[in-house]
């Protein structure tokens, strides 16, 4: 279920931003191509916060579930058998496992509380610590063939015992542990994370573009060569441009792809099928080596299951607090905001702006003063008469009032006429 979330967490805030991994971004534009990632995005708001805080829980409730097999193995492996002690450490490993796949898209979560981060990577390192020494207590070369017997028998005898298969398999659990915690507790701290990027990825890639450089640099100033001797050192200079550029690719691409959350889901995915094979391993010993019955229902199968039932219980309360902040969203001030500026936006398409109003009323005054001198002639002026105009208008009854025009001023080709008539005239 665990690794079903995170590969589903992984589909949904996946993209192709320069800001996520490049071996991510080859696998985002693998997927789209054939309709993978098409998902609304209504859609992916809702389930990325409802998947990440199960995965929160599941991530805790299984560092705390190793953590207490563990505790409780050690506590009392005077008085088990090796073969219960191999379930406490497949157990653990299990949890193990489980726990790390979570961590592959938990880093934001912790860089952003770094109190909650510190308290959990001690614990993460305590059970590392606890299973490095269960795993070495299990590389005595008669632990597979001493399951009946007390496990204290072979830790007491274990120092220079260590060999056969036992040894190899001991190797391998170490191996994976030294591995698989650095690279999933590293990347939830930000400074480590800056120091391996700047080692591992800016200060090659600066080397890199400086050695490619100069290599053109010194292959451009040659003289145009006319020998064979020279022919052959300028194809030489293009023979190192393009063996620098091949490592350099292939180392890029080897760090784009162990720091890639895509890579980092396989590599748990490996981790979970090996803690998984070794629990089926271990419970296929035949009846006749263990002392009782080893399949009655207790407490140890009881707990698992009323664990594994309280994911519907984080998963109806992440979904119901998940639908409520989005209708808060809905209803808040700024999504009204928002939602009246695209209404206002789509009104001022539609309707003319009010310079626009004040040219459409300016043009139709003006075709009203053209067409009123048609329909309603003025009468002669008094001045063309020879006479002289009243200014009170008494002696002509009611004086008709001129159409008021808006200023026009003349062209420039009008105005050289004009001045030239004026020049004449003078």
């Amino acid at each position: 279920m665990t690794l079903c979330l995170s590969g589903a967490h992984l589909i949904l805030t996946n993209s192709d931003s320069p800001a996520i991994n490049s071996f991510d971004r080859l696998v985002y534009r693998a997927a789209k191509n054939i309709g993978f990632f098409n998902i609304a995005d209504s859609k992916r708001d809702f389930w990325v916060p409802v998947i990440k805080n199960i995965v929160l829980s599941l991530s805790d409730q299984q560092l705390l579930t190793g953590l207490a097999v563990l505790i409780a193995g050690f506590w009392t492996h005077c008085s088990i058998s090796v073969y219960h002690f191999a379930l406490v450490n497949d157990l653990a490993w299990f949890s193990a496992s489980v726990h790390l796949t979570t961590l592959t898209m938990l880093r934001d979560y912790f860089l952003e509380r770094p109190v909650l981060r510190n308290w959990r990577v001690t614990l993460m390192v305590s059970m590392a610590l606890l299973l490095i020494a269960s795993t070495v207590m299990q590389g005595h070369y008669e632990w597979y063939d001493s399951w009946p017997y007390d496990a204290q028998c072979l830790f007491d005898d274990l120092i220079g015992n260590i060999g056969g298969t036992p040894r190899y398999w001991m190797s391998v659990g170490l191996a994976l542990i030294c591995i698989f915690y650095p690279m999933n507790i590293i990347p939830v701290f930000e400074r480590p994370t800056k120091f391996f990027d700047l080692w591992l990825e800016t200060k090659p890639r600066e080397s890199q573009d400086q050695a490619i450089r100069s290599l053109r640099e010194k292959r451009s100033n040659m003289i145009t060569p006319t020998s064979f001797k020279g022919s052959m050192k300028r194809f030489g200079y293009t023979l190192l441009i393009m063996t620098v550029s091949t490592i350099s690719w292939m180392y890029f691409a080897l760090v784009a792809l162990i720091g890639s959350r895509t890579c980092n889901l396989a590599l748990d995915t490996f981790w979970f099928a090996y803690s998984l094979w070794s629990i089926i391993g271990d419970r296929a010993i035949p009846s006749s080596d263990m002392n009782g019955n080893e399949n009655a229902m207790s407490f140890g199968q009881i707990v698992p299951i009323l664990l594994l039932s309280s994911i519907v219980l984080v998963f109806r309360e992440a979904s119901d607090d998940q639908k409520k902040e989005m209708r808060e969203k809905e209803h808040s001030p700024s999504h009204s905001s928002q939602l009246s500026l695209v209404h206002t936006h789509s009104s001022t398409i539609a309707a003319p702006t009010a310079f626009q109003a004040f040219e459409m009323t300016g043009a139709i005054q003006d075709a009203e003063d053209d067409i009123e001198p048609e329909l309603n002639p003025p009468r002669r002026s008094d001045t063309e008469m020879g006479g002289r105009s009243q200014a009170s208008g008494l002696e002509g009854g009611s004086l008709r009032r001129e159409p008021q025009r808006r200023p026009t001023f003349p062209s420039p080709a009008n105005l050289s006429r004009l001045g030239s008539g004026q020049g004449g005239q003078a």
